[in-house]
């Protein structure tokens, strides 16, 4: 079904709108969030503003973007209470895609963990991970932007205490940080949070 047309006269279906509304608030909560931090951080503002300007733009991209779409297509109907049947082929597609958005934007700590070849993501349960990544060399940068992310999608799920609960569950289960990059995290949360 066809119910709009994007600004170069293309047709858009309701899946391919929503993608593209979605993602786009997400980057400007991004972008909201990596303003606070650039008062806290202000050695690495400029770096900070450049990432702000280009997160997550590889999902607007092949080969991100059609999984990406199905992707926020299946939050949103979960969501809201509606079944959404995805195919074997696509859910293991999502999954490849995901993988290949964590490896190839700074902001996950995926990318910083050379050793991991194998996609973590669980094909079952898409939060739980199968393999640690190894985030130990991921720069500071890199973690005020993750930060700023984990913030948006807190916004965006309604979480009223922020990203907090999330580094709880995540770290010990999903990443390896190192000491550092433990309290700069919960430092830029309690900064971005007070």
């Amino acid at each position: 079904m066809i119910e709009s047309v994007d600004r170069k006269g293309r047709a858009m279906d309701a899946m391919e709108k929503f993608f593209i509304e979605r993602t786009r608030k997400h980057i400007g909560r991004v972008q909201d969030f990596v303003e606070s931090a650039c008062e806290f951080y202000p050695a690495l503002a400029d770096d900070l503003r450049e990432r702000g300007r280009v997160h997550d733009s590889s999902k607007f991209m092949i080969p991100e973007r059609k999984y990406y779409i199905i992707l926020t297509w299946m939050y949103k109907s979960g969501q809201v209470g509606k079944e959404f049947k995805i195919s074997d082929s696509d859910r293991k597609h999502m999954n490849d895609i995901t993988f290949h958005h964590c490896k190839n934007n700074p902001h996950h700590p995926e990318a910083w963990d050379k050793n991991l070849t194998k996609n973590p993501i669980n094909p079952n349960v898409r939060e739980k991970r199968d393999i640690i990544a190894n985030a130990t060399a991921m720069d500071d940068l890199s973690i005020l932007e993750m930060v700023c992310d984990w913030s948006a999608m807190s916004v965006e799920n309604g979480e009223k205490s922020g990203p907090r609960k999330w580094a709880d569950d995540s770290i010990a289960g999903r990443w390896k940080f190192s000491k550092h990059q433990q309290g700069l995290i919960y430092e830029s949360i309690d900064l971005l949070w007070s």
